[in-house]
């Protein structure tokens, strides 16, 4: 019910602002921002990891999901190929007598080729429309909806091969770069590393636009990507280095105790196999969590970047942009009807 104004003489009241509600629930909380907040896009470094963290909370349980897809896809894709090869080498014929080139048997190694090349490729798809995917939902819950995995599958399913080729070609590029000198490779790699975010909302002249959000804020660039950098080297490094100590833990080191090494090998046995398949697990574990961080952080990084350059950008438009009806957008300052 809308109070009469006040008459002559009397105090005016202070005015009372409002913020359209989300329709669907799962926004992230904003009360108490300034006006003109946007869940997606900050203005500083501080806001850019208080909004990442936000979107986290309301969305980890659909991210971690996603990602738990991936470590069931890396498992089944790594495991074998890592026991396939462990057993070639255990098949490896002694040194010490005179080997011809007509007692080579390329077969096993055909097979492991073919073996490796498949795997990566089902490996990276998997893991582009997870990322793809990882991005719809944050947008999903910053713009008010619950976030659904099936509906994020399925645009992530429209985009995956166009990422596919887009980052092969961003490859092409980081290794002239690496061939250059080293710096300008690593230049690539963080001009780069908002390219599945590029491909997921603009999906056309992908390269360039990638250096144009890079330098459109280099120090604020520079300070996100390092970051992302950081926390995935550095889970890299951690599950790298478990799995190894489980690896001989389970029976690496009694295999190259018992048997020549340079001659033939470690010996498949049943302890290796089982610390092939613990190390596998706990390191896609650890990777796929560090995932669930870092794919909002670039998420947000990329809004951050291209909002630089586009100062009118909200989270509304990105929404749109993947086929998603934005829900109410925020409204500061103006009162309701």
């Amino acid at each position: 019910m809308t109070q009469p104004p006040p008459g002559p003489g009397e105090p005016q009241p202070y005015p009372v602002y409002y913020q359209a509600a989300p329709t669907g629930g799962y926004a992230v909380p904003v009360f108490g921002q300034q006006a003109g907040y946007d869940p997606l896009i900050s203005p500083n470094y501080g806001g850019w990891w208080q909004r990442t963290i936000a979107i986290l909370k309301t969305a980890w349980k659909p991210l971690a999901t996603l990602q738990a897809v991936g470590v069931v896809v890396t498992i089944l894709v790594s495991v074998p190929q890592a026991l396939y090869l462990v057993y070639l080498q255990s098949q490896l014929p002694q040194t010490t007598g005179t080997t011809t080139t007509t007692e080579i048997d390329f077969g096993p190694m055909l097979g492991v080729l073919g073996l490796s090349v498949l795997g990566v490729f089902v490996n990276l798809l998997v893991q582009f429309a997870i990322v793809i995917a990882s991005n719809h939902i944050a947008v999903s819950v910053a713009s008010g909806y619950q976030p659904q995995i099936g509906r994020s599958l399925a645009m992530a399913g429209k985009r995956v091969f166009p990422l596919i080729g887009w980052q092969l070609l961003a490859g092409l590029i980081t290794i002239v770069g690496f061939c250059a000198c080293i710096l300008p490779g690593i230049y690539m790699i963080a001009v780069f590393l908002v390219l599945p975010v590029v491909v997921t909302f603009e999906r056309t002249n992908v390269i360039s636009r990638c250096f144009q959000l890079f330098h459109g804020d280099l120090g604020s660039s520079i300070a996100r990507v390092a970051t992302v950098w950081g926390i995935g080297i550095g889970v890299a490094i951690v599950a790298g280095i478990i799995a190894q100590v489980i690896q001989l833990g389970f029976g690496g080191v009694e295999s190259l105790s018992t048997t020549n090494f340079e001659t033939r090998g470690p010996v498949l046995t049943g302890a290796l196999t089982v610390g092939i398949i613990i190390g596998t697990v706990i390191s896609a574990l650890l990777s796929a969590a560090g995932s669930v961080l870092t794919a909002p952080l670039t998420l947000t990084a990329y809004a951050d970047m291209r909002s630089r350059i586009e100062p009118g950008l909200s989270t509304a438009r990105l929404a749109s942009e993947i086929e998603l009806a934005p829900a109410a957008s925020p409204e500061w300052g103006a009162p309701p009807a």
